[in-house]
């Protein structure tokens, strides 16, 4: 097959179908000219951006004038995008970056700084010579599949000529979707057509940085920037009006399509920069958000409330998803909700989560709801429901750190509050948009979005933003306001250091409306706090698991509650989508608060006291108080100390322990290990700490290798904490049934491989054997075994890399009652932690408990004990 490079394409009279559905032509235009004593400045920024223009022509920007220039452009870029102009991804990053004490520019730096000038500049000068783009679909298209999209670029009043173009990237965050135009019969192929007589096309590449270059796993040349595709004329002119059409997976020349990723997206973002050469100018032109949906029915979800009332109705979300976690599409089954065996209500035929109110329980207790289709295929339960009579607090669940395509992931922002309602069936959340990649015109569509999604007694917004520095001078910080009115960001941009973030936000809020909360994959300072705003941190994400992070933050002193937040990039808050790639394979992270209403003022009053617990993603109960107080209360050492409550999980508990001064104080294991348990369990666990304060955490720990047993048959082999099945692995070998191979994944936190053999004989033995990490194999004689014991794998101090061995039965208990009396002596100071887990990996940790001296006042918030 020729490479279709340098050729004369098909005139444009019709749109091929490619296998899509067509939709509404979407067309994002540039405004018009602005007129005379219009100008969208003001007069001392235009004051400042005409003199920053005639030293550009003067003088490039270099190391002894940046930081003046800088902080002129910055404001520009804000003005400019405020008045519907895009502008480059990275300006607000470089800003960002340059603005920091010990910056130290590079030459790229310094000229997309002069570039950026030009490139305003031109615009300003003559806004109808950039063209439009549009496209006569935007989808949907279906997720994990091949698709064809199309991008045109319809020529403004300046013709594009020789040596013109358009360069396009992805976002990293597009699936790992690369464009390429070397080989025509392979994925994701780009081409270009017009229906100009005699132009030509030329394939080459023009270097992006930043998340456009795919540098996230992807290789970056040496200069920090990777080629892209740019398509130039190499022959002819493409006049005002005329039409560049760029196909994104172009099936003529034998190409499947463009791989779609496996994630549905609202905003499946290309950029798209105009080149012209003669003039010098590379222009940033609109954004389309592309769709992608979910694919058929695989799985089904039911949530309901944690906490009811005896006497009032249960409202029931009933969620379809496709393989990937995300919304299923086509048709949707019916299902049948059930309790306690008996049938009481069913879901109406719909293609939309089915909503169903159910009649009160009418008794206190636990309760689950068990929905099941029509067909029986697919089932499942309710999240744990406590139902008790004229309680004050519940129990309500959100999501305080996500992203979408403001920042380096994709979606649009209605779409991550949609999502979060609608999908992830939170009570509340924040858009946590990275200050590194946000610009003024983007910070007011997000506070627009906070109140206009705000609805409370059904979904509580909050607005908020990730303030994004180097642990050197801070690290990660979500800020959460408590309204979203007349609210400020403070970036990196106007606040380099986190002390310099404290104050501005200390002197343009009231400190009881703010919420800062330090995260540890981008570690936080922890032996810097200001106890006013920062009452959380967050200690799980599908990065992995931070306990030790709220550890650091307890043992400086500072009283701060546990929360989990997922990190995710995909606009899915509440429910993470399942990948192809291996890059984070942990369940996510949630935040529970006991608050009175779900109101904005209630729950946010509950962050700020510290009144709630963390997980891992799943929705266990932990409604547990310390002499009467709920997690995050400073309880007086008046006596003894007794821990009490409910817990119910989403499947069998595991464990309960008690953690004081972050040494482990109590231990109740619910799993049983005998000789003749039903499974072999490998357990694997590693820790996620730094090596030393300071540096990043400890990354993902592969277990790779295989575990065989030398007589008879394995019936299964499986993980109940297997979560991602597209990017781990766990298989039996199928032709001797007495080989498994694994790969699995831990950071900070355990996995495991449980093995079921038919029947073992007295000789029987098990042999593991490591590839990664590299071990000698290890063979044990399964005759009366049934427990290695940890053997610890890492000779490096204060790291942890452990393996287990040992025969168990899971538990099936579901609920616990705690009754815990602390026999050992405590004291003003000391502190308090409960963590439960699951046996499918699921964690709760509460926010610690802060004993304080003796007092008979009775501020503190309390319920009665359970």
């Amino acid at each position: 097959m020729n490479h279709p490079d340098l050729i004369v394409p098909a005139p444009l009279s019709g749109f091929r179908p490619h296998s899509l559905i067509l939709v509404a032509l979407l067309v994002l235009a540039p405004p018009v000219a602005l007129s005379a004593g219009d100008d969208y400045v003001d007069f001392e920024l235009r004051t400042e951006v005409d003199a920053l223009q005639l030293a550009v022509d003067a003088l490039p920007t270099h190391a002894g004038n940046y930081r003046p220039r800088l902080r002129t452009i910055w404001r520009w870029a804000n003005a400019y995008a405020l008045h519907g102009w895009p502008i480059d991804p990275e300006l607000p990053w470089t800003v960002g970056q340059l603005n920091s004490p010990d910056a130290s520019p590079t030459r790229l730096q310094l000229a997309d700084i002069d570039s950026w000038v030009r490139e305003f500049s031109y615009r300003e000068m003559g806004p109808s010579r950039i063209g439009k783009l549009e496209t006569p679909m935007l989808g949907p298209f279906p997720v994990d599949d091949y698709s064809t999209l199309i991008i045109d670029y319809t020529v403004g009043s300046r013709a594009l000529l020789p040596g013109d173009g358009l360069l396009i990237a992805a976002r990293t965050y597009a699936g790992g979707t690369e464009l390429q135009t070397s080989a025509p019969d392979d994925a994701n192929f780009l081409a270009a057509e017009t229906d100009v007589p005699g132009v030509r096309f030329a394939y080459d590449t023009l270097p992006v940085s930043g998340w456009f270059s795919g540098r996230m796993g992807k290789a970056v040349t040496n200069t920090g920037r990777a080629p892209k595709p740019f398509v130039r004329i190499a022959a002819g002119e493409l006049p005002p009006g005329s039409r560049l059409r760029l196909v994104l997976g172009e099936t003529a020349y034998g190409s499947p399509g463009l791989h779609m990723p496996a994630v549905s997206i609202d905003g499946l973002r290309f950029h798209v920069w105009l080149r012209l050469e003669s003039d010098g100018v590379l222009i940033n032109l609109p954004e389309l958000p592309f769709r992608s949906v979910g694919g058929p029915v695989a799985n089904v979800r039911a949530t309901a409330p944690s906490v009811v009332d005896a006497d009032e109705p249960v409202d029931l979300h009933v969620w379809s998803g496709d393989q990937f976690r995300n919304r299923a599409t086509g048709p949707l089954p019916r299902y049948r909700v059930e309790l306690n065996g008996q049938k009481i209500a069913q879901t109406a035929a719909t293609d939309e989560p089915a909503q169903v109110r159910l009649p009160a329980l009418g008794r206190e207790g636990v309760f689950r709801l068990h929905i099941e289709s029509q067909d029986g295929r697919l089932a499942t339960a309710s999240n744990p429901v406590l139902v008790e009579r004229d309680r004050v607090e519940r129990i309500f669940w959100g999501e305080t750190h996500g992203h979408s395509g403001f920042s380096e992931g994709v979606g649009t922002i209605d779409g991550f509050f949609r999502f979060a309602r609608d999908d992830g069936r939170l009570d509340f959340v924040s858009l946590s948009e990275h200050d590194l990649w946000m610009d003024d015109s983007e910070w007011l569509a997000l506070r627009d979005a906070a109140i206009r999604y705000n609805d409370p007694g059904r979904f509580v917004t909050f607005l908020g933003y990730e303030w994004t520095v180097h642990f050197e001078h801070g690290g990660h910080h979500n800020v959460l306001f408590r309204s979203p009115g007349g609210r400020s960001r403070i970036g990196l941009q106007d606040a380099a250091t986190l002390t310099q973030l404290y104050d501005a936000l200390g002197k343009s809020n009231q400190r009881s409306d703010l919420l800062l909360i330090p995260h540890a994959h981008n570690p936080g300072n922890w032996w810097h706090s200001d106890s006013a705003i920062e009452h959380f941190v967050e200690i799980v994400s599908n990065h992995g698991t931070f306990e030790w992070f709220g550890q650091a933050y307890l043992a400086e002193g500072h009283r701060i509650g546990f929360l989990g937040g997922s990190d995710d990039h995909y606009g899915h808050p509440g429910l993470r989508p399942l990948r192809r790639i291996a890059s984070s394979d942990n369940f996510g992270g949630l935040v529970a608060v006991f608050a009175a209403q779900k109101t904005a003022d209630s729950i946010f009053d509950a962050l700020r006291a510290r009144r709630g617990y963390a997980t891992n993603g799943r929705r266990m109960l932990v409604d547990v108080t310390l002499n009467g107080h709920l997690p995050g209360s400073q309880v007086p050492a008046c006596g003894p100390l007794r821990f009490r409550g409910q817990l119910a999980g989403t499947t069998g508990l595991e464990s309960l322990q008690i953690f004081r001064n972050e040494r482990l104080l109590h231990d109740e294991q619910f799993v049983q290990s005998t000789p003749e348990a039903r499974y072999i369990e490998i357990r694997f666990a590693s820790d996620s700490r730094p090596g030393e304060p300071g540096e990043f955490p400890r990354q993902w720990q592969n277990w790779i290798g295989t575990a065989s047993i030398n007589d008879g048959d394995l019936v299964t082999v499986f993980s109940p904490r297997h979560e991602n099945i597209f990017s781990e692995a766990i298989n039996l070998d199928e032709n001797s049934r007495r080989h498994a191979r694994f790969f699995v994944r831990t950071r900070g936190s355990e996995k495991n491989v449980l093995l079921e053999p038919a029947k073992l004989s007295q000789d029987a033995t098990l042999t593991l054997a490591l590839e990664e990490p590299s071990i000698e194999p290890q063979t044990i004689a399964l005759q009366g075994f049934q427990d290695s014991g940890w053997m610890e794998l890492d000779d490096q101090p204060g790291r942890r890399t452990a393996l287990r061995v040992r025969r168990i039965a899971l538990p099936d208990t579901l609920d616990r009652v705690l009754d815990h009396n602390v026999s050992a002596a405590s004291v003003p100071g000391d502190r308090y932690y409960v963590r439960v887990t699951q046996t499918d990996g699921g964690i709760a940790w509460t926010s610690p408990w802060f004993l304080t001296a003796c007092r008979t006042d009775k501020t503190a918030w309390k319920i009665s004990a359970p």
